[in-house]
């Protein structure tokens, strides 16, 4: 993860907990508010009931007696007492979940920003490996080529394109088997290439010739070994080819002259 990208992901990440917050913040007050108008409502109710009810058995009145409009007075200063007290244990609760909130959502942000610096550290390591795997295939003083299960170029590195004479735009994503392989050697070298990506042959070393760009016969000899795409997870093959025209050619001469 580039650092642009990587500051674009944490800002996104810290607006998103700031709205949480302001959403926890918001059901908190709603809730406050609601039930501290439904207490007052609930207190001022039953302080009204009580006064009726000590006024009726004052003045002899039973149950279900009708009698004319009545009107009194009412003392309600225990009843303010009464409702403090339960407005109290109404902040108290409401602050104790607020916070206990408020907690969970820090303790989230910690957690989620730690994975997420985790996250850059291993992606920026893949990085620095795949750079370093990249300059070597390039500097490598030999062909390197990665190919698929049907033998479709995946990498193709500089020595192969001074070896081969094709650039490596011409034949990525092309198949290997048609480009650079004479026809009465193809289903030999198929066969090999298989063989190394069922895992019968962990690793496959031998020797076969390839057509360059000119028409020109080069004789490699191949170290095969089967590979897993981290990303895709499919099996690929890694070939990496010494040149050894010249070896063989010498070798031929030298038998000739010896006959």
């Amino acid at each position: 993860m580039a650092l642009p990208e990587y500051k674009s992901t944490l800002s996104t990440f810290y607006k998103g907990h700031f709205a949480l917050i302001i959403l926890w913040s918001t059901l908190i007050l709603l809730s406050l508010f609601l039930n501290i108008s439904h207490e007052r409502s609930s207190i001022h109710k039953l302080a009204e009931q009580i006064a009726i009810a000590q006024y009726n058995k004052e003045q002899g009145y039973n149950v279900r007696d009708v009698r004319g409009g009545v009107s009194a007075a009412i003392p309600i200063s225990p009843y303010l007492k009464l409702e403090e007290k339960h407005f109290l244990i109404i902040y108290l609760t409401h602050g104790i979940i607020f916070l206990i909130g408020i907690a969970g959502i820090g303790f989230s942000i910690l957690r989620s920003k730690n994975r997420l610096q985790e996250r850059m550290a291993y992606e920026n390591e893949l990085v620095l490996s795949k750079q370093f795997s990249d300059s070597l295939i390039d500097t490598a003083n030999a062909i390197i080529v990665v190919l698929d299960t049907d033998g479709t170029i995946i990498t193709f590195n500089k020595f192969a394109e001074e070896l081969t004479g094709y650039q490596k735009e011409e034949v990525i994503n092309k198949n290997w088997f048609d480009i650079f392989i004479p026809p009465q050697d193809k289903p030999s070298i198929q066969n090999i290439h298989k063989a190394v990506m069922t895992g019968i042959h962990a690793t496959e070393v031998h020797e076969n010739s390839i057509i360059a760009k000119d028409g020109a016969t080069k004789i490699l000899r191949w170290n095969n070994k089967h590979i897993i795409n981290i990303k895709t997870e499919k099996i690929n093959t890694i070939s990496i080819g010494i040149n050894v025209t010249g070896i063989r050619k010498a070798e031929a001469k030298s038998e000739v002259q010896h006959q």
